[in-house]
């Protein structure tokens, strides 16, 4: 839309790791061949398009017929003088060639650019500036360089080596060191991440033997200050103990008595009591006062006669 319709200037750039499925590469296929791809557009937006681009046509001074056929063919046109196709891909395998078997307009529609080997600067630039942000020192930042080349470089020689005692190529391309610097960096910030956590757990251990080092002194003062007081304490309490043990002795003693009374006291009750209960049943009993009969009354005189 934007490179037919606007006229701007687009790159559509795809690598090889972005291609999950081969219809990726049949689409890239038809567009270098024919700038469009079919049912890409619904008819709304084709309407669009055909309307945008008649409108561009005028501004332009263009004198082409108003049909859509015409006017779809010019916008085609547009796209393909203004969107760019990059296709990165890696050379190794044979994926590679199968594609270009397959759809042999990657070769005949496109212009191959091969990526010789990085020159020294090219590698070291590259290190330093995926190495900027690793907060390292710029001694140990450069040593670092020196190791990413070198060991990029001893791959060369192993693989030439390889090569020729078992003719089978190991192919070590500048994506290679990409994920090199980038694997190192990983790991770098990684260890590093681990080292602080463990730092800082160290520094927290000290400060909490450091504080109860201090407590113990502390203690160890109160300590020495009650001292005295515990001594004192102590014999205080020994004393104590003591006067308990003699008055318990005491105590017992007067257990001992109190139980012998108790026990006298007892007996001397368990013997009175028959005697208590014969004395009891020969008492007399006790009879109620008896009440003289009335009489009518009588003059007084009969009355001291009769007595």
């Amino acid at each position: 839309m934007k490179a037919g319709g606007e006229g701007r200037p687009t790159v559509f750039l795809l690598t090889d790791t972005q291609i999950k499925d081969e219809a990726f590469i049949e689409d890239v296929n038809t567009l270098l061949n024919t700038g469009d791809l079919p049912n890409l557009y619904s008819n709304e937006e084709k309407a669009e398009i055909l309307e945008k681009i008649q409108l561009v046509a005028k501004e332009e001074g263009k004198k082409m017929d108003a049909s859509p056929l015409t006017l779809y063919g010019y916008f085609i046109d547009r796209v393909r003088s203004n969107l760019h196709l990059v296709l990165a891909v890696s050379p190794v395998g044979d994926t590679f060639r199968t594609r270009l078997r397959t759809f042999p307009s990657l070769i005949n529609c496109c212009t191959t650019d091969w990526f010789t080997p990085w020159p020294e600067d090219a590698l070291e630039r590259v290190a330093h500036s995926l190495l900027q942000d690793a907060q390292l020192e710029p001694s140990l930042l450069q040593r670092c360089v020196e190791a990413c080349k070198f060991f990029h470089h001893t791959m060369d020689v192993l693989g030439a080596r390889y090569f020729e005692q078992l003719r089978r190529w190991c192919y070590v391309t500048p994506t290679s060191y990409l994920e090199l610097v980038l694997t190192f960096r990983q790991l770098l910030l990684k260890k590093r991440s681990e080292i602080l956590m463990l730092r800082d757990r160290y520094v927290t251990g000290l400060e909490k033997l450091k504080e109860a080092k201090l407590l113990i002194t502390e203690l160890q003062e109160e300590l020495k200050m009650l001292q005295p007081r515990l001594v004192e304490t102590s014999a205080n309490t020994e004393a104590l103990m003591i006067k308990i043990e003699q008055d318990t002795i005491q105590v017992e003693r007067k257990k001992e008595l109190v139980a012998a009374d108790e026990a006298v006291a007892n007996r001397k009750f368990a013997d009175a009591r028959p005697s208590r209960t014969t004395a009891r049943r020969s008492w007399p009993r006790p009879c109620p006062p008896s009440t003289p009969p009335r009489t009518p009354s009588t003059p007084s005189s009969r009355t001291t006669s009769a007595w």
